[in-house]
This record gives structure tokens, sequence and C-alpha cells, in this order.
């Protein structure tokens, strides 16, 4: 094939990814003229780019750091666990694991629940010291009343889960 022949390639457009909640608006008229009732149903769709899910992430790693340089290999572990977690059982189960009461307090479950609670509580409510039981309620209240709505976040944490681990791993003390 000759290079006349040849089409121009064209650029590939950005990678986002699509996340797509329903918000549904109403509205209604009602004029003397006519007894019609008009309805308008938008959804609103927001698009995200990787980077902007990668900087969402290091910002919640910033955050639990709190003024540290690094992470322990405990808390890296914890991060690890938190995207098998998520990927395995689903958002609700991270979030009952926070705020369950165990009797057995051992050193995985004190190193887990910290960080647990900090990113799921970043990314659901953007406030990394939330109670356990506030953040149950709040995811449980969500998936019973717009399971949609959960679902979009359960896709987000398991994007997100992706860029903690990596930004876990990038401050992780190697010495």
């Amino acid at each position: 094939m000759s290079k006349r022949n040849r089409k121009p390639s064209q650029p590939k457009p950005p990678n986002y990814t699509k996340i797509s909640p329903p918000s549904e608006s109403k509205t209604s008229s009602n004029s003397s003229n006519s007894s019609n009732l008009s309805v308008n149903t938008t959804i609103r769709t927001t698009m995200v780019q990787p980077e902007q899910m990668s900087l969402t992430a290091h910002q919640h790693i910033q955050t639990y750091l709190n003024n540290r340089l690094s992470l322990e290999e405990k808390d890296l572990t914890a991060i690890l666990r938190l995207s098998t977690h998520l990927r395995v059982f689903g958002l609700l189960s991270a979030v009952g694991y926070i705020n369950q009461s165990n009797d057995q307090q051992g050193e995985v479950r004190l190193r887990t629940v910290p960080v647990w609670r900090s990113l799921l509580g970043q990314m659901l409510m953007d406030n990394s010291n939330i109670s356990g039981r506030d953040l149950m309620n709040h995811v449980q209240t969500m998936a019973r009343e717009n399971p949609t709505e959960y679902m979009v976040m359960w896709r987000k944490s398991l994007t997100l889960s992706q860029y903690w681990n990596f930004w876990g791993r990038a401050y992780t003390n190697n010495d």
C-alpha cells in the first residue's frame, strides 16, 4: 500500500471511566390553558479520568499518613487487604468489618481498621475520622435506598483501590 492510500491515524480519545449515578429531576408545568403534565427526566453522567482517580487516591494516602514520611509495612498490608476484600466481598462487607465488635483484637485488626476507616471514610463521606458506626449506617442506607448509587460507589472503590495499592507501595518505608 502506498503512502497516499493510507488513512492518517486518528488520535485516541482520552481514557475515561464513566460513572452514572441516577439523578432524576422532574419538572411539571401547569398552565391554565392545559392540564398536561410534562415530565423531564435527566440522568447525570460524570466522566472520571484515571489521572483524577490517581490524584484522589494519593490525597487519601497523604491524609492517612498525617505528616508521617512513609507507611509501615503493616499499613501497606492493610491497604492491600482492603483491595482484596472489596473485590471478593464488596463495599458493605468492608464497612461491616470496620464496624464489627470483635473480642479478638489481634494485631492484624488493630492495623487494618484505622487504614480502612480512613480510606473508605474519605471516599464515601470526605471524612477520614468518621466512626465505624456512622460509616456503616451511611453505606447501609445507600444500599437499601439507592442500590444503583451503592453499585457506583463499589465500582469506584474497586478503581480507587488499585491506586491506593500503588501509592501505598510508593510511600512504604523499604529500609
